[in-house]
């Protein structure tokens, strides 16, 4: 098993797949693998209904399953070249609205941090418009304070783009950044790395807040003007 699963990660690397998506595809494949025997090719639309089937048992959600399905269909359609093994669909999914805070109480949020890292943070991922994964992403030298632009390198889906650096933070921001090197993540981690996107961003905020935890606190639509989903649940007043 852990033969193909290296094969497995190396034709991804070699497609260009990102990072993340490598270590999804991996982690559901391992769980497959454990479930059939998958190195017998007979009555693979079967195996792979009783292993989703067994996942949904398991109140996996719609868009989990969605995952599950797409890792097993690289494997064996991309992978062993076996064509249209089998052919399953999911119903549509719905789509709900968030609810979201108002820009006053994301105001009041940012004024009541003390601390200036996380202040910047959430600013500059309110103000700019900006995914977690870009926020930890950013380097020095991608703030341009002459001409008041960010630039966002290597996006979601490996594109690169330009948007506006706020005026209102840039004084601050500058503070923060000018003895680094252009070289160093704006926002690194205690041991000095880039903060890492995958993980829990924890946020410290004033005890009527408690804490917001999880990257769907910078959940923005970009291009600017962005949408800054704080979910309502999240916090603890």
């Amino acid at each position: 098993m852990n033969s193909y699963l290296s094969l497995v990660e190396r034709e991804l690397k070699i497609r260009g797949y990102r990072a993340r998506t490598i270590q999804a595809y991996l982690s559901v494949l391992k769980l497959y693998f454990d479930f059939v025997d998958f190195r017998i090719f007979g009555e693979i639309e079967e195996k792979v209904k009783n292993f989703l089937l067994h996942k949904k048992e398991q109140n996996c959600s719609s868009k989990t399953l969605h995952v599950y399905l797409s890792a097993i269909q690289f494997f064996y359609r991309e992978f062993l070249k076996i064509p249209q093994p089998f052919e399953i669909k999911f119903a549509r999914q719905g789509r709900k609205l968030p609810v979201i805070l108002t820009h006053e109480e994301i105001m009041e949020i940012i004024r009541t941090l003390q601390n200036m890292k996380h202040r910047l943070i959430v600013a500059l991922a309110y103000g700019a418009g900006l995914r977690v994964s870009e926020v930890t992403n950013l380097r020095v030298g991608d703030l341009n304070f002459q001409e008041s632009l960010l630039y966002i390198r290597d996006s979601k889906g490996g594109r690169d783009r330009i948007t506006f650096l706020p005026a209102k933070l840039q004084p601050e921001l500058y503070d923060f950044v000018r003895q680094k090197d252009p070289k160093y993540f704006v926002f690194e981690s205690q041991r000095g790395r880039q903060a890492h996107p995958g993980r829990r961003l924890k946020i410290s905020l004033p005890f009527h807040f408690g804490y917001v935890y999880r990257k769907q606190i910078f959940a923005l639509t970009a291009p600017p003007p962005a949408l800054f989903l704080l979910y309502r649940p999240l916090l603890h007043r």
